[in-house]
């Protein structure tokens, strides 16, 4: 008898949950999202669990779901026999957004006179407080080495609602420089530059893509080391390291890839505030940064919290 009434029980549950996905669903996701039937099935088991009977066919459920800040937002507007409901919600997995679809639909077809609020869904993988993160990049600086130079930079970041911090360091890859009036010769001097930098960063956030623009300020020597070629007489190479310092300005591109991942574009102009000169005796300067430069990265960028 006891079997009997089990297998009753199941079979109801069973036969609920088939009518349950009957709902008309519409689920737009990346690809990286579960798909359709993994949200019907969701739905239905939800809705199985439901006190009141529901007619699935009054349910119409219009998902849609894009990548924003390195999780996913959800625009989710429910038609159902309590009425018609519209929300975003935002967790940083897109699992997470399924099981909150699931649940408002279960809530929102109880009918009036019961908890029908639409609620956010719980991530535990979600701080609201800040977010870490470590870039790397790299690219060119134009003005600030001769020619141009390669440079490359590993950056750590805070990161709060409206606003980041950063800080890291960088080099940029040693380049010569030649006296223009001795085409026939060698004479000159090979300069890199080790540099310390940090900024704070408005951001501005326009749907899954950002774009922070920052200010700060950068420190750093500049090594000069002196070339003779073959000029007779000169034995000893002198090496000279100086101090390089600039106000960095300039906005940046973030776009997310997934999985905390960003790809990372900025476009800095450096306004010196110590500008390095290195000259050759009896030569003259030889090499003195322009007062403006211009540097461009490319990197990836990994946030946790």
């Amino acid at each position: 008898m006891t079997t009997l009434f089990v297998a009753l029980v199941l079979l109801a549950i069973e036969t609920r949950v088939e009518a349950a996905g009957d709902a008309i669903i519409k689920w737009e996701a990346p690809d990286d999202c579960p798909d359709e039937e993994e949200v019907r099935k969701a739905v239905a088991l939800w809705l199985a669990q439901s006190v009141d009977v529901v007619d699935p066919g009054a349910i119409e459920v219009d998902a849609r779901v894009k990548t924003h800040n390195n999780g996913y937002l959800l625009e989710l507007s429910l038609e159902t026999p309590s009425g018609r409901i519209s929300q975003t919600l935002t967790a940083e997995r897109c699992a997470t957004l399924v099981d909150a679809v699931a649940l408002n639909v279960a809530l929102a077809a109880t009918g009036p006179g019961t908890r029908s609020e639409v609620l956010e869904p719980v991530d535990k993988h979600k701080s609201d407080k800040m977010r870490f993160g470590a870039r790397v990049s790299g690219g060119a600086a134009v003005k600030q080495l001769p020619g141009f130079a390669f440079t490359a930079a590993l950056v750590g970041s805070l990161e709060l609602k409206m606003w980041r911090v950063e800080a890291g360091f960088g080099y940029v890859a040693p380049r010569i420089a030649y006296y223009a009036g001795l085409p026939e010769t060698d004479i000159g001097v090979e300069l890199q530059l080790l540099f310390g930098t940090g900024c704070i960063c408005a951001r501005w956030v326009l749907n899954s893509v950002e774009i922070p623009t920052c200010i700060g300020v950068e420190l750093g020597l500049m090594r000069g080391k002196g070339r003779a070629g073959d000029q007779a007489g000169v034995e000893e190479t002198v090496i000279s390291d100086q101090l390089w310092g600039a106000l960095v300005l300039g906005p940046a591109l973030r776009v997310p890839l997934g999985n905390g991942f960003s790809a990372w574009v900025e476009a800095d102009a450096l306004i010196a505030l110590f500008r390095p000169e290195f000259q050759i005796r009896n030569l003259g300067t030889l090499y003195r940064p322009e007062a403006i430069a211009v540097r461009v990265l490319l990197g990836v960028e990994w946030q946790y919290r």
